[in-house]
């Protein structure tokens, strides 16, 4: 992860700057995973989303740095 932090940091400064977010950041696809074997009940279901890897990797360098500070 901190290999790619720079970069990273350089692309989401300029993002910030110009004010254009690109589609891929916004988006997530979530999919639903059964909290018990019975895959029938949808009320036993939870949503989770599975993040880009850019913003995964993002959040982990914040709360690296969270961690870190405090």
């Amino acid at each position: 992860a901190t290999g790619l932090s720079y970069p990273q940091c350089i692309l989401f400064k300029h993002s910030i700057a110009l004010g254009i977010v690109p589609n891929a950041w916004k988006t997530a696809i979530v999919i639903p995973l059964p909290k018990k074997p019975d895959l029938s009940l949808s009320l036993k279901q939870r949503m989770t989303k599975l993040e880009t890897v850019f913003m995964e990797n993002r959040r982990q360098i914040r709360e690296d740095y969270t961690n870190f500070a405090s």
